[in-house]
């Protein structure tokens, strides 16, 4: 349990607007504290809004014994941040916007916000790249077959990670849901898609931590990638970006 109470947190986050963020017209105070479900060491998320910056930034801080993580924008910034995440599936912005207590109270600005991110958030993110889904295919598809080599126990529990992230991405993708962020939030996200599919990576993670991983949960994992289209390896291409090219400075002969 959190330290500190909502009302805490919400009245710390009416400090720094008036203090540190004087300038701000409004925030959002977010997370898990603001919901009343905050552990021990859950921290502040903090949406401040000004009218116009020279940039936005993020910073993080103790306020009073509180962690605080500020994201602090104008209105332009925080419509790029909203619909880049819109386009790319994630919703972590949108998910503090919507969930958040404005301080220091409602006003037109922050209430046509919040109802914007939260159309967005009911709608859905638009259909995947197919060749998101390919790609993700394909690192699932590796990441199986470096289980199949069996790895030492220490790069077993990387590899089990990675493909936890990769193929639980890959399944909230293809169910046209946002991702969040990885971590805890993408696990959240999969049990609230597909319970019995977020079981079932569960049971493979507890299996390599107490050392009772085998064939049967490779056997596992592949039958889940099965589910998600099947794995992909022959014939698969990706075109690097444009961007990768550059002037060789290593290269004697060209001097």
């Amino acid at each position: 349990m959190s330290r500190f109470s909502p009302q805490q947190a919400i009245a710390f986050a009416g400090e720094l607007l008036a203090g540190r963020y004087s300038g701000a017209e409004f925030a959002i105070a977010s997370g898990s504290i603001v919901r009343g479900n905050g552990t021990a060491t859950s921290d502040l998320d903090l949406v401040v809004i000004y009218p116009a910056l020279k940039g936005a930034y993020r910073e993080a801080f103790i306020h009073r014994g509180m962690p605080v993580e500020a994201f602090v924008n104008d209105y332009e910034t925080i419509q790029g941040f909203i619909d880049r995440e819109h386009r790319n599936g994630q919703c972590s912005m949108m998910h503090m916007l919507t969930t958040g207590v404005v301080v220091p109270g409602d006003m037109e600005a922050s209430k046509r916000l919040q109802s914007y991110a939260r159309t967005l958030l009911e709608a859905g993110p638009p259909a995947p790249d197919p060749a998101v889904i390919e790609r993700l295919r394909y690192f699932v598809t590796d990441l199986i077959e470096d289980l199949r080599g069996q790895p030492p126990r220490q790069e077993l529990c990387s590899i089990l990670y990675i493909l936890y992230q990769t193929i639980g991405e890959l399944r909230l993708r293809q169910a046209n849901m946002y991702v969040g962020t990885l971590g805890k939030h993408l696990a959240r996200s999969l049990r609230a898609c597909d319970p019995s599919f977020a079981g079932q990576l569960d049971d493979v993670m507890r299996a390599a931590h107490t050392g009772e991983f085998g064939e049967d949960h490779i056997a596992l994992v592949a039958a889940l990638l099965e589910t998600l289209g099947g794995r992909l390896f022959e014939g698969y291409h990706q075109d690097a970006p444009a961007d990768v090219r550059t002037d060789v400075r290593w290269n004697v002969a060209k001097q």
